[in-house]
C-alpha cells in the first residue's frame, strides 16, 4: 500500500470515530428518542363518510300570509341592582402592621380579615392558627408575633 492510500484510511477511521463519539455524546445529553409502544399507539379514526348529494330546491311557493300584530311583548324584568363592592379591609383604630419588618400590603390586609389589626392582637396570637387562615409559613408569623410583643413591650 502506498502512503496515500494509508493517510485516506486512516483520516477516514478518525471521522469515523468522531462521529460515532458525538452520537454517543448526543444521546447522554438529550437521551435517546422516545419509541412509544405499538399497545399504546392511539387508533387512526376512520374516515368521513362522502357527504350525500343536496337535493334540488324546490321552487317557491307562495309565503303564507303573516299573522295579525301580536302585542307588545313585556320588557325583561332588571335584575336587582349589584351591591357595590367591599372596601379593602383596613384597621379600624388598630396599629400599622407593616411596620414589623416582613408584613406587606398584601399580608396587612389578610391578617385584618382575620381580625388581627393591632400589635396586641398580633402578638396574643396563635401562630399556627394565623398561618391556617392568612397562608403565610409559621416560622414567618412567629417572626411577626415576636416582633409585636418588642412593640408592645
Amino acid at each position: 500500500m502506498n502512503r496515500s492510500m494509508r493517510l485516506g484510511t486512516i483520516a477516514a477511521a478518525v471521522v469515523g470515530a468522531i462521529l460515532t463519539v458525538a452520537w454517543i455524546v448526543k444521546d447522554r445529553i438529550t437521551g435517546p428518542a422516545p419509541v412509544p409502544p405499538a399497545s399504546v399507539a392511539a387508533p387512526r379514526p376512520a374516515p368521513a363518510p362522502a357527504a350525500a348529494p343536496k337535493p334540488a330546491a324546490k321552487p317557491a311557493a307562495k309565503p303564507a300570509p303573516k299573522p295579525a300584530a301580536k302585542p307588545a311583548a313585556k320588557p325583561a324584568p332588571k335584575s336587582a341592582p349589584k351591591p357595590a363592592p367591599k372596601p379593602a379591609a383596613r384597621p379600624a383604630a388598630g396599629d400599622d402592621l407593616s411596620e414589623i419588618e416582613g408584613i406587606g400590603p398584601v399580608y396587612k390586609s389578610r391578617l385584618a380579615e382575620a381580625g388581627i389589626t393591632s400589635f396586641a392582637a398580633l402578638a396574643g396570637a396563635d401562630a399556627t392558627g394565623i398561618s391556617e387562615r392568612i397562608g403565610a409559613p409559621v416560622s414567618r408569623i412567629q417572626a411577626w408575633i415576636d416582633a409585636a410583643r418588642r412593640r408592645r413591650a
